[in-house]
């Protein structure tokens, strides 16, 4: 029989077709979009905290300056602001401020421009006469001139408002910091298999992000402790003014003891002359009586008048005697009293001095705190 050979049946290969070259396409660029935004979103993650924290250092160093110098720093090339009246605006100055870590990420920097020098003399303590002229006279205006050169702009309306006039504000305006990138992806396959495949990635104008700080009057006074620093030197003045007043009652309060003191003095030297003129007296009249005595002749007569002159002067021995007894009892309370008076006059003295040393250490602290100490 003949052999039959079997047809082979030929094998056909077969490639990519158009359709499955733009969907891979397609799905390449869905992962690359997603993969930009993820590295995109981790950038901005990871570069805005940093912006943030500089932004915070930076405002640290304004703050600092100010309590070193008592005004906020000049800005680098500074014009007036467009945008606000009265401030200017340039770049943070950051060797001034003592961070130049900033060098390497630009800020821009508004602050109110009466703000930037030192202030007039604005506190003064009044009366002084109240405080004895105790108080020196301020002859240079510091931090408290500062503090209160930030409450004098300060409204009653913005600060319930929460503040929104800022007495500076920073920018950053690092161009490593952008908006939301936004990536469309477009895969249109019609039914002539052309395939077009567009991946357009496009920034928002391809602005930096700004990213701004800023701070008030009212919270700026607060950062710089000028709330409790006026309140501190208006009691300290306060109270020297008060230790002054005590002071010259005190005075008023010594000069009547020392009256008293006097009054007692005199009363006392008053008794012992007494004393001493009663004893005098009685010892004149009786030697008198006796001499007269002694002159009579001796008749019944005089005799007579003898004894009633002895009787006489034995009355008057023995009332002189009370008198005196009298007189020294009212010279023992009239020296104790001398001796209470001066312990008062004492004591009145110790007080004064006490509160003159009280007023010198009140107005000591009140003049540092005029001085800025």
């Amino acid at each position: 029989m003949p052999r039959s050979h079997a047809r082979s049946t030929p094998c056909i290969q077969r490639g990519w077709s158009l359709v499955e070259g733009a969907v891979v396409i397609a799905l390449l660029g869905l992962m690359a979009v997603v993969v930009l935004s993820t590295l995109e979103s981790s950038r901005r993650q990871q570069s805005i905290p940093a912006v943030e924290r500089d932004l915070a250092r930076a405002e640290d160093a304004v703050f600092g300056y100010a309590l070193a110098r008592f005004h906020f720093p000049v800005p680098t090339g500074a014009a007036p602001s467009p945008g606000r009246p009265g401030f200017v605006e340039g770049w943070f100055p950051a060797q001034p401020t003592g961070f130049p870590g900033v060098a390497s990420r630009a800020m821009r920097y508004r602050v109110e421009e009466s703000l930037t020098r030192l202030p007039d003399i604005l506190y003064r303590p009044d009366p002084l006469s109240l405080a004895g002229h105790l108080i020196a006279d301020r002859v240079a205006a510091n931090g408290v001139d500062f503090c209160a050169a930030l409450f004098n702009g300060v409204r009653a309306d913005s600060t319930l408002k929460g503040d929104v006039q800022p007495a500076f504000s920073l920018e950053s305006v690092d161009p490593n910091v952008t908006v939301d990138m936004d990536m469309d992806v477009d895969v249109n396959v019609n039914v002539n298999v052309n395939v077009n495949v567009d991946v357009n990635r496009s920034f928002n104008d391809m602005k930096p992000q700004r990213i701004t700080r800023s701070a008030g009057r009212a919270a700026s006074a607060s950062r710089l402790g000028c709330l409790a620093r006026l309140s501190n030197l208006a009691a300290a003045v306060k109270a020297t003014a008060a230790s002054a007043d005590l002071g010259k009652l005190a005075a008023q309060r010594v000069a009547f003891r020392a009256l008293l003191v006097a009054i007692a003095a005199q009363s006392v030297s008053n008794l012992e002359w007494q004393e001493a003129n009663l004893a005098a007296g009685m010892t004149r009249y009786a030697l008198d009586e006796t001499f007269t005595l002694a002159q009579l002749k001796s008749t019944p007569l005089n005799l007579a008048k003898g004894f009633g002159t002895l009787v006489t002067i034995s009355v008057a021995i023995a009332g002189t005697a009370i008198s005196i007894s009298q007189t020294r009892a009212s010279l023992a309370r009239a020296e104790k009293k001398r001796a209470v008076a001066d312990e008062n006059l004492q004591a009145a003295r110790q007080h004064e001095q006490a509160l003159a040393a009280l007023t010198r250490r009140q107005a000591l602290r009140a003049n540092g705190l005029l001085a800025g100490e």
